[in-house]
C-alpha cells in the first residue's frame, strides 16, 4: 500500500539552497500522485519565493505567508495539506532527501503496523535563560 505523504517546508531567506532541496524532492522515486510538497515562504528579503515558484506543479505548491516565524510557517503549511495526507513530514529548506526515501519510509511503515511518530510543542520558562535557547529543527532520515 502506498501512503500519501505531505511534505511541508518553511522557507525564510533560503535562496541559496531552496532549488537544490526542491530538485531532490522532484527526483524522488515515489509516484507524484502519492506525495505533495508544500513550501511556505514567510517574509524573505531575497529571491526564495521566486526560486521556489519555478517548481510549482500538480504536487508542488508554494505559498507566501505574511506571518513571521518557522512555527507559524509549519502550521500554515500543515493547514494547507491535502486531505489525502496520511503522514506529514516537516523538512528544513536545506534538507536533501535521497531518491528512495519515501519508498523506504513507506516500506518501514508497512512492516511496522501501529508504529507511531510524533512531536510536541513546548513553551520554555521565560524566567530561565537556558530554557529560552533555540535549537535547529531535526531533519528526516530513512528508518
Amino acid at each position: 500500500m502506498q501512503r500519501f505523504f505531505s511534505i511541508v517546508i518553511p522557507a525564510y531567506n533560503e535562496e541559496r539552497l531552496i532549488e537544490k532541496t526542491l530538485s531532490h524532492l522532484k527526483n524522488i522515486r515515489y509516484p507524484a500522485a502519492a506525495y505533495e510538497v508544500v513550501v511556505v515562504e514567510n517574509g524573505s528579503t531575497d529571491s526564495t519565493l521566486e526560486k521556489a515558484k519555478k517548481f510549482e506543479s500538480a504536487n508542488f505548491t508554494v505559498f507566501h505567508s505574511e506571518e513571521k516565524g518557522v512555527s507559524r510557517a509549519r502550521n500554515f503549511g500543515g493547514a494547507r495539506c491535502s486531505p489525502k495526507a496520511e503522514w506529514l513530514l516537516i523538512l528544513d529548506a536545506d534538507t536533501f532527501l535521497e531518491e528512495s526515501f519515501l519508498d523506504e519510509l513507506n516500506a518501514y511503515l508497512e512492516s511496522h503496523p501501529g508504529a507511531g511518530y510524533g512531536t510536541t510543542t513546548i513553551r520554555p520558562d521565560a524566567r530561565d535563560a537556558l530554557a529560552r535557547t533555540v535549537s535547529r529543527p531535526y531533519t528526516c532520515k530513512s528508518p
